[in-house]
């Protein structure tokens, strides 16, 4: 049985890499019934050595083989190689130890190696690089199968060495000439040096390229760019081994897969990874099979480097279901994808016939920075429906013009007379209760801005002001007459401070259709460690029975108020289990003492039996979830909805079979969270309403099997989410697919209710709500807090009791992560190389000012600490950002913790960023 299988598929530069490759260790299985010391769990069933492999079937949820002991130095150009095949595809890792005193009998989490498996019945070799060189020595190993039921076989597991040659000198490579040491895995066409690019294609799995030996400091070199041309894919990912840690870090980025060359920037600086010294790199240009590709050259630099390189991300009308008679927009979104700014640059449309605009033709853009998205829009008027093409030209300085179109669709208006107020709702029937969380994050203009990026995003109540009570009526209206009833409202108190309470207290509380649709908490204890105690959960106790769990909208469960605990583990990790118990006893005594039935405690959780197992003891009436973005993603930061929607039934699944508590299932509105987390984001692809549709069903179909003696009232499932417009999840009506997602719900749990007339306030002439914006000409690079305007930038304040009296920003610290949100900017760092804060704090400190840019979110590398005497007195603080690298290309947010430690009390008078630092 066994085949002759190359240690690498491809491997070009052999001579510059070193010697061929050799086992260091290795088991073959060619003895029948000899597992040669490999221990299967109690998860596996059937495991035998036979015709030359090592098999066994999955039967339940952790299922893994644990390797004898072994003693292999641990060295860079180490890989562990299996041959396997399977029924079954899924995600599988890799374990490995240098001891065996940990919890997990020698294994713990975060030294592992994930990848996917082929489960279509064929062998396949598969080469997992751990990079585990700080370990010093390697002693044993865990093969982790996937979780899904499935029969696996194992044709050898061995670990191999190619040693390494000497470091590069510097890494750049033209590519010109050949592959420059690097090697290539997986198979796929022969390379070759094609019109001066390496060039070649991917074969069944996408290609993976492999650098030469590498050590230079990460910290002079945070910025990989890279020119290349794809034909296939989505994202392109870049993974990095350091001296000081295990494993391996992973950036993405998303490719053009237009066959067309493309300079692609890739901020490595990002990741906690991206440290001490770099030595080894590893990129797969494509995420698809198949993909061809042509690479220019790679380069590691200090700073972004290219020239300017324009594209059009979306351009198109901004608004959705447009109709006749609208008022409307024309909207372009203009990338710079190159590392120099893309200077002048300006935009012109041409409108089709039955669009009529009273603004200028062209319009300039300014200069836009590396990796920054800028938006220009036309106000129109649809004098007709029409369905003609729109065309867009962008110039630039010393650079080529582009040119794109679009069809623009207008329908016939609905004919609907002008009306005072939103029609009153016609909730659907349904004998379900679906819910959908709801996120309060959106109080300013600032906070809708990164959102305004990704215009196909855009709610069709525009850029709305939540805390309207009218806003709060159309949500409810569209909400219960799709079958939606209840929201669970993000819900934030950190030891008696709260924040972002404006949509339930400002716009749900008075608004008019309030009777229709149900709402309860998600308690977002993302709080600080040691914030928790029995105290605090009494008083939070209180607080909900003063000002929620007698509104009768309240949802209830058997006569209990639904509380849902996002972060059990803050909680247990604070307290201990049994004090979480009793504490949850004494909160359910008091609801009773107020005249209610109890308590009703929802997890989020997942599906382990441990897990499940604990949560009950502690008194958890039932388990869900918020989200689970990562299912079925192998490791992979971009990967489909259709692959992550299979995960979530199957958790649901798997965490009802343990019979320990109610699982309410958890739906998945998608995951994209590019407008917050840039690069570093994980995005969920292909998702689409239909799908959602299918997920929804699978939910119905779980429902009635789990549930199908239960009363209405405990047949729920929660969807993630109405409006998390920045993590991109989120199946509120907006610009892109309308009421579609709502659609999905209606038909699936309310398909005896008529499909209802999709109105929006344009359609009867209200609106629109939009926050006001500030003037994008002149952004602000300063703030004086004892202006309740510049107050209102940084208005969002967590782990803090502030004084609502004050003239600025003062307030005591209640965690040790006291933060404040501060605005969205654009600020080119090179030209404010300066920060300026003045302020005060009670004891000494060492404030940290948080920033993200175009193409990196926030993380210590952009973050800038500065000393505090702590005296109490204000003083003015000059702190030199330009010395830090990531204090570079377009500054877009800003985050301020003016203390670190609970019980402070500090003061804020003002921020700025200054060009220079007066002399003496």
């Amino acid at each position: 049985m066994r085949a002759v299988v190359p240690l690498l598929a491809m491997l070009l530069g052999a001579a510059a890499l070193g010697a061929e490759p050799r086992v260091l260790v290795g088991w073959e299985f060619e003895k029948a019934g000899d597992l040669e010391g490999w221990e299967p769990n109690g998860h596996l069933a059937d495991p035998k050595v036979a015709d030359g492999a090592l098999s066994a079937r999955v039967v339940d949820w952790d299922p893994f083989f644990t390797s004898p002991e072994f003693v292999v130095p641990a060295r860079q150009g180490q890989w562990i190689e299996l041959r396997l095949r399977a029924d079954h595809s899924g995600d599988a890792e890799f374990f490995w130890t240098n001891t065996l005193e940990t919890k997990f009998a020698g294994f713990s989490p975060g030294k592992q190696t994930p990848f996917r498996i082929d489960g279509d019945g064929r062998w396949h070799v598969y080469r997992v690089r751990p990079c585990w060189e700080p370990e010093k020595r390697i002693i044993k190993l865990r093969l982790d199968l996937p979780r899904d039921k499935g029969f696996y076989e194992v044709d050898y597991v061995r670990i191999v060495e190619r040693p390494a040659a000497g470091a590069v000198a510097a890494p750049a490579w033209e590519f010109d000439k050949g592959a420059e040491g690097w090697s290539f895995e997986s198979d796929g066409d022969a390379p070759g040096v094609r019109r001066g690019a390496l060039a070649f294609r991917s074969g069944r799995a996408p290609r993976r390229l492999v650098s030469p030996r590498l050590g230079f400091a990460a910290e002079t070199r945070m910025f990989l760019t890279v020119r290349m041309s794809v034909s296939r894919g989505k994202t392109a990912t870049v993974k990095f081994a350091n001296d000081a840690q295990s494993g391996m870090g992973a950036h993405g980025f998303p490719v053009l897969a237009d066959g067309e060359p493309h300079t692609y920037i890739a901020d490595l600086g990002t990741s906690r990874q991206w440290r001490d010294t770099i030595r080894l790199l590893t990129f797969e240009p494509s995420d698809a099979p198949w993909a061809r590709v042509a690479i220019d050259f790679v380069r590691i630099d200090a700073k972004p480097s290219g020239p300017p390189e324009l594209t059009v991300r979306q351009f198109g009308l901004a608004d959705g279901l447009p109709r006749a008679g609208q008022k409307l927009s024309i909207a372009a979104s203009v990338a710079n994808r190159g590392g120099s700014p893309a200077r002048g640059v300006r935009a012109t449309v041409e409108l089709p016939s039955r669009l009529t605009t009273t603004a200028p033709l062209t319009q300039e853009l300014g200069d836009i920075w590396y990796g920054e998205t800028r938006m220009v829009e036309w106000p129109v008027e649809a004098t007709a429906a029409t369905s003609r093409r729109a065309r867009l030209t962008v110039a630039a300085e010393a650079l080529p013009e582009l040119r794109v179109s679009e069809r623009v669709r207008v329908a016939r208006g609905l004919g609907l007379p002008e009306a005072p107020y939103v029609p009153e709702p016609q909730p659907a029937k349904t004998d379900y209760q679906v819910g959908v969380y709801y996120f309060p994050g959106f109080p300013t203009w600032a906070k809708w801005r990164p959102i305004a990026d990704f215009p196909e995003r855009k709610p069709l109540l525009g850029w709305y002001d939540e805390s309207l009570p009218e806003v709060a009526d159309w949500q409810i209206k569209w909400a219960v007459e799709h079958g939606v009833s209840f929201f669970a409202v993000d819900w934030y108190w950190c030891k008696g401070a709260r924040h972002l309470e404006h949509w339930l207290h400002d716009a749900y509380f008075k608004a008019r259709y309030r009777r229709y649709l149900k709402f309860c908490l998600l308690w977002a204890n993302h709080n600080p460690p040691k914030t928790s105690s029995e105290a605090d959960l009494l008083a939070v106790t209180d607080y909900w029975l003063e000002h929620y769990f007698r509104w009768p909208e309240y949802l209830k469960v058997e006569g209990k108020p639904v509380v849902i605990i996002f972060s059990v583990y803050r909680l247990s990790r604070d307290m201990g289990a049994e004090a979480v118990a009793a504490a949850f006893e004494k909160m359910r005594e008091r609801c009773r003492k107020a005249g209610l039935a109890g308590l009703y405690l929802v997890a989020c959780a997942g599906s382990s039996r441990g897990q499940l197992e604990a949560l009950k003891k502690q008194g958890y009436d039932a388990a869900s979830g918020y989200n689970y973005p990562s299912l079925k993603s192998a490791g992979r930061r971009w990967h489909p909805y259709a692959e992550n929607i299979v995960g979530y039934r199957e958790l649901w699944h798997e965490a009802a079979d343990h019979k320990l508590l109610k699982e309410i299932p958890a739906l998945s509105g998608g995951w994209d969270s590019r407008p917050w987390h840039g690069p570093k984001a994980r995005v969920v692809f292909g998702r689409t309403p239909r799908l959602f549709e299918r997920h929804c069903r699978d939910a119905k179909a779980f429902l009635d099997a789990r549930d199908a003696e239960m009363p209405p009232e405990t047949k729920m499932c929660i969807v993630e989410a109405w409006n998390e417009w920045g993590e991109g999840s989120y199946i509120g009506p907006h610009r892109e697919h309308g009421f579609d997602y709502l659609e999905a719900i209606r038909r699936v749990f309310a398909p005896h209710s008529p499909k209802p007339l999709p109105i929006t306030p344009r359609d009867i002439g209200l609106g629109p709500y939009d926050l006001p914006r500030p003037d994008a000409a002149a952004p602000k690079t300063a703030w004086d807090l004892t202006k309740p305007a510049d107050r209102a930038d940084w208005r969002s304040v967590a782990n803090a009791a502030m004084d609502p009296a004050a003239s600025t920003l003062k307030g005591t610290s209640t965690g040790s992560d006291t933060r404040i949100s501060g605005p969205v900017v654009r600020i080119p760092a090179e030209a404010f190389p300066w920060l300026v804060v003045e302020m005060s704090t009670s004891k000494p400190e060492r404030p940290q000012l948080f920033w993200s840019t175009t193409t990196a979110g926030t993380s210590e590398n952009t973050s800038i600490r500065f000393d505090v005497p702590g005296d109490g007195k204000l003083h003015t603080h000059w702190v030199r950002l330009a010395d830090r690298p990531c204090w570079t290309g377009l500054i877009k947010g800003l985050r301020f913790d003016p203390v670190n430690q609970p019980g402070i009390d500090f003061e804020l008078r003002s921020i700025r960023f200054a060009r220079e630092r007066p002399k003496g």
